[in-house]
C-alpha cells in the first residue's frame, strides 16, 4: 500500500509536467478543442508577447469582430455592500479618457444580458476530497440559470465535454460523467485549458451582445511550468521545478506559453473569470503556515482515497512542504486572472463551502451591471484599451469589472 501511494504521488508530479490525463475521451468531447494551443509554439512565441508599448501584436492576436462593448461590474461601497439602486445616468464610462455613450445599461434581473458561461473544473482523484460537493453545488448552479443562458463544461485536461446550451438535464449529466471519473490520477491543467477555452469558445458570435463568463475550480499547480516572463505573478525557482521533476523531463516540461500570453487571451475574449480555488488561502501566510495547511490537505487527500497517512510520515512532511510552495504560485496565478477579468476568488476550504461559494458567484453574476457602448474609436487596430467606470458624484465607491480589453 504504502509502494502504491508513492506511486501515486509521483504521478501527480509527473503528469503535471506533461499536461495529461488517463481519461478516455468524452463522447461529446470536440475532437479539435484546444487547437488553438498549438500557435503558441518556440518557433511563433514572439509574436505572441505583448508589444514593449503595452499592446498586442496586430497580426496574431484573436481579433474579436463586434462593435457593442459589453462590461459587467459590481459596485460596492466602504463596507464592501453592493450598492444596487443606480441608474444609467448615474454612470461616466471612459475609454482611454474619452467619455462613452451608454447605449445598453441593466442591473440584477432588469433588462435581462444572457450569459454564456463555460465551467472548467479539475476532476482529478487528488481533488477527490472536494468533489462530490462541488459536483452538487455546480448543479444547483445549473438549475438557476435563466431561459437565455448557455453552458459548457470543460474538464482541466484540455477537453470539452459538453459545448454550450441550455439543456439543463444534459449539462448535469457531464458532471456526472465525470464523477464517475473521478477517480483518474493525474494534476490538472486549468491553463492550458483556460487559454483554449478564451481562444475558441468566446469567438464571433458567442460574444456578441452576450456576458461571456468562466468558472475555473482547480489548485492552478500548472503554473509551475508556464514559461517564465515577465508577467509571471509569483516567481517560481528552477529548484521548484527541479524538486517537482524537471530533473526527469528536462526542459520539454515547460508550456509553449506564459502568463503573458493569458494575459492577452482574457483581454481579447472580454469574458470575466471566477476562480474557485480548493483548500486554505495560501497567499501572504508564513512558511509555517502554509506547510500546516499543506499537511493538512495531504491528509484530506489520503483519507478521501484510502490511504493511511500516518504509514508515510517522512514522505508525508517532504511532499507537503513543497506543495506549499507549488500551492502559492498557483492560487496567485488563478487569482491574478480574476483580478484581470474583473471577476473575483472564493477558496473551499471545506468541501461543505461549495454550495455558498457556487451560489456567490451565481449572485455576483446576476447582480452586477451591465453597460454596454460602441467605442467613439471603431478602429480595430489589436491595441489594448483602458476602461474606466465611475459613479457620479461617489468617489468612495468601488468598481469591480474589467479595466481593459484588446480591440
Amino acid at each position: 500500500m504504502r509502494y502504491f501511494l508513492v506511486a501515486v504521488l509521483f504521478l501527480k508530479l509527473v503528469t503535471s509536467l506533461l499536461g495529461q490525463s488517463a481519461s478516455d475521451p468524452s463522447p461529446r468531447s470536440t475532437k479539435d478543442f484546444g487547437h488553438s494551443l498549438e500557435r503558441y509554439k518556440i518557433d511563433g512565441l514572439k509574436k505572441h508577447r505583448s508589444l514593449p508599448n503595452g499592446d498586442a501584436s496586430t497580426d496574431d492576436v484573436i481579433k474579436v469582430r463586434t462593435d457593442l462593448i459589453v462590461n459587467n461590474f459590481l459596485v460596492t461601497d466602504k463596507s464592501g455592500s453592493k450598492i444596487s439602486n443606480l441608474e444609467r445616468g448615474d454612470f461616466l464610462v471612459l475609454e482611454d479618457g474619452e467619455p462613452q455613450t451608454i447605449e445598453l445599461f441593466s442591473i440584477g434581473e432588469g433588462s435581462y444580458v444572457p450569459c454564456s458561461i463555460v465551467l472548467v473544473i479539475d476532476s482529478s482523484a487528488l481533488q477527490a476530497f472536494y468533489l462530490n460537493k462541488s459536483f452538487n453545488a455546480a448543479k444547483l448552479f445549473i438549475d438557476k440559470l435563466e431561459r437565455g443562458d448557455r453552458m459548457a463544461i470543460v474538464s482541466a485536461d484540455t477537453k470539452l465535454r459538453t459545448d454550450f446550451t441550455n439543456n439543463k438535464s444534459l449539462l448535469k449529466k457531464s458532471l456526472d460523467l465525470l464523477e464517475t471519473k473521478g477517480a483518474e490520477f493525474g494534476s490538472g491543467a486549468e491553463f492550458s485549458t483556460l487559454l483554449a477555452v478564451l481562444n475558441e469558445l468566446f469567438t464571433g458570435n458567442d460574444i456578441k451582445n452576450r456576458m461571456p463568463i468562466v468558472i475555473v475550480q482547480g489548485d492552478g499547480n500548472e503554473m509551475l511550468w508556464l514559461k517564465p516572463d515577465s508577467e509571471i505573478p509569483y516567481p517560481v525557482s528552477k529548484s521548484l521545478r527541479q524538486d517537482n521533476g524537471m530533473r526527469f523531463t528536462g526542459r520539454k516540461s515547460l508550456r509553449d506559453f506564459g502568463f503573458g500570453e493569458i494575459k492577452i487571451a482574457i483581454e481579447n475574449s472580454r469574458a470575466t473569470i471566477y476562480s474557485i480555488i480548493p483548500g486554505y488561502d495560501f497567499i501572504g501566510l508564513s512558511k509555517k503556515e502554509r506547510s500546516a495547511h499543506a499537511l493538512s490537505i495531504f491528509d484530506n487527500t489520503a483519507r478521501t482515497l484510502g490511504f493511511q497517512e500516518r504509514n508515510l510520515p517522512l514522505l508525508r512532511r517532504q511532499f507537503a512542504e513543497r506543495d506549499a510552495e507549488v500551492r502559492t504560485a498557483g492560487q496567485s496565478a488563478l487569482v491574478k486572472v480574476a483580478d484581470l477579468s474583473g471577476g473575483l476568488t472564493r477558496f473551499l476550504e471545506k468541501p461543505e463551502d461549495a454550495d455558498r461559494v457556487y451560489a456567490d458567484i451565481f449572485s455576483n453574476i446576476k447582480d452586477r451591471y451591465s453597460i454596454g457602448y460602441y467605442p467613439t474609436d471603431q478602429r480595430q487596430t489589436g491595441k489594448r484599451r483602458q476602461i474606466r467606470i465611475e459613479v457620479k458624484g461617489h468617489p468612495e465607491y468601488t468598481i469591480t469589472g474589467r479595466k481593459s480589453y484588446i480591440y
